[in-house]
């Protein structure tokens, strides 16, 4: 479940991104029993990193710590998704704003490559590739922002988004050929330097992605993606 870390160095740290990883990934997937002690034979540390790990997981709402009961993987909701996704849009579009006032040449051509692979014709066929580079080009979009507090507040929120399974979802709603067409339109503002009509669409991208979730409801629960109701 969990490999032993080997190397001493920055220990919290990397107890603590172990964890996490093994959260976002369904390793440990949501709902399940924490057991410190297992944990810390499994890494091969001490129990103390591990709690303090659990304790910053839990300010991030990736876990829930119980009294008396013991430290859960969080559950999501439905509406903790949505509520994620309506912050998701302003965040993202304020992103897109700033990436467009400071994005250079290399960095527009960086975005059409990541889209390039893919057309209309191809995309069913290169469905699991598409969504990889979906998160691609939201991370670069975020990161060349150049805004740290907005860059930890938003991977907070894709780790939850994670947890979702969102890209079983988008299979369920369809979006891969329209979030293409949407991807290829924030891409042509900015190579214009539009940076209001950039955080314009990137939010109209983030809402539609949401009201086709909100639409498909009854589908995304019958998949048993870990959701409460």
């Amino acid at each position: 479940m969990l490999n032993s870390i080997n190397k001493p160095q920055n220990l919290r740290k990397q107890v603590y991104e172990r964890l996490k990883k093994g959260i976002v990934t369904h390793k440990l997937y949501p709902g399940m029993k924490l057991d410190e002690k297992q944990i810390s034979e499994m890494l091969g540390v001490s129990r103390t990193p591990i709690r303090e790990a659990f304790a910053r997981l839990d300010q991030e709402g990736l876990v829930d710590i119980e009294p008396r009961r013991g430290v859960f993987v969080s559950r999501i909701t439905v509406q903790d998704l949505i509520d994620v996704l309506y912050m998701r849009e302003v965040l993202e579009g304020l992103a897109a704003r700033l990436f467009t006032a400071a994005a250079e040449k290399e960095d527009v051509e960086r975005l059409k490559e990541i889209m390039q692979p893919f057309a209309r014709e191809n995309l069913d066929a290169k469905i699991n590739e598409y969504n990889l580079a979906n998160v691609e080009f939201h991370n670069y979009v975020l990161d060349k922002s150049k805004n740290t507090r907005l860059v930890s507040t938003m991977h907070n929120m894709y780790d939850h988004l994670s947890m979702a399974k969102m890209l079983k979802i988008i299979r369920i709603t369809g979006r891969a050929k329209k979030s293409l067409k949407e991807h290829r339109r924030i891409i042509e503002v900015i190579e214009k330097r539009d940076a209001q009509q950039a955080e314009f669409l990137m939010r109209k991208h983030i809402s539609l992605l949401r009201n086709d979730i909100i639409d498909n409801l009854d589908k995304i629960k019958e998949q048993n993606l870990n959701f409460v109701n």
